[in-house]
């Protein structure tokens, strides 16, 4: 892994920091003590994830596990904090021509998408939100809660190691700079190189 220290060591003449970002996890009572899984990894490992799913968030991340989830059988709901219109936006502007797309498996897969929810306390077998709208309570059953509620640029560790070369030639790129998609940081990659 680059360090400071090694960059420093090093004298490069140039330094590209495409260190990525972490995922956002709520922060909410009990998102501490009942575990709450990145959605990607609960893809990625569907046996650490419970029959009855909770995905926060109706971004393209979490369309893509909603529906990988239903497809293994699970009954998957997911819960988003803006009005659809917002959240299509959203999703249209990081997903381009396949947010419509998303939106029409989950529609004839049957997955349930709550808009206006914001996640007010996980349980032990449930959420709880607040309907930003009536301002109602809404509670959800469930045995596992996954979070794609987007990611957080790691600034603060690209900003350490942007001054182990000339500013004029330091990048930082991808989701280090601004969480994005993977054809933005292919691009920003290329960029920085030339």
């Amino acid at each position: 892994k680059a360090t400071k220290e090694i960059l420093d060591r090093e004298e490069y003449d140039a330094v590209i920091i495409a260190i990525g970002a972490d995922p956002r996890y709520p922060n909410v009572p009990g998102a501490d003590k009942y575990p709450v899984i990145w959605a990607p990894k609960g893809e990625e490992h569907p046996e650490n994830v419970g029959q009855k799913v909770v995905i926060i968030g109706a971004g393209s991340v979490g369309i893509e596990a909603a529906i990988d989830l239903k497809e293994l059988g699970k009954d998957v709901t997911i819960i988003e904090m803006c009005d659809e219109k917002t959240s299509y936006d959203r999703m249209h502007a990081n997903a381009g021509p396949s947010a419509k797309e998303l939106i029409t498996i989950v529609k004839e897969k049957e997955i349930p998408i709550y808009y206006e929810n914001r996640l007010a306390e996980v349980g032990d077998g449930y959420v709880l939100c607040t309907n930003t709208a009536t301002n109602e309570t809404v509670r959800y059953e469930c045995d596992s809660v996954l979070s794609a509620m987007g990611m957080i640029p790691r600034m603060e560790e690209a900003n350490s190691l942007r001054r182990s070369a000339p500013e004029t030639d330091v990048y930082i790129i991808g989701d280090a700079k601004e969480a994005g998609t993977i054809s933005n940081a292919v691009n920003q990659a290329f960029q920085a190189a030339l």
